[in-house]
């Protein structure tokens, strides 16, 4: 069984694709500047956010219940549920180091370890502890 979950016609410029998926959540960018948000409920996959910004270009990864965005700018965002008003939010912010910032970097994400492949192949790998709501990365 198949079905589609999203569909979209796009100029040429504003074309992006790249699905993370894991537990439940699924993380489809549709274009270069929205990705959708699927989680899945009683074997059916339904939109449950997007999350919309020019700067989250990169790549896109999914741990646990964590959703990490690499952006322009030498920055990853990690976003997480919020319970109350049921929005995927920005919880952590991390700052790479890499010498050029002028486009975002292919993400993973494992827990609270999150790695980024930079220029050539430079790899930066930042540990955080989480409280819930912000990440210290260093």
């Amino acid at each position: 069984m198949s079905r589609v979950l999203s569909s979209t016609t796009l100029p040429i410029d504003q074309t992006a694709v790249d699905v993370a998926m894991k537990n439940g959540i699924a993380a489809v960018r549709i274009s270069t500047h929205r990705i959708l948000i699927f989680e899945r409920v009683n074997d059916n996959w339904t939109q449950t956010d997007a999350l919309d910004n020019a700067d989250y270009t990169g790549g896109i990864a999914v741990s646990g219940t964590r959703i990490l965005v690499s952006a322009v700018g030498c920055a990853g965002f990690v976003f997480e549920k919020n319970a109350t008003t049921q929005r995927w939010e920005v919880t952590g912010r991390i700052s790479l180091e890499f010498l050029e910032c002028d486009r975002a970097y292919a993400p993973d994400l494992n827990n609270s370890t999150a790695m980024f492949s930079g220029p050539g192949r430079e790899v930066q790998v930042f540990s955080a502890e989480w409280d819930g709501a912000r990440l210290d990365a260093g």
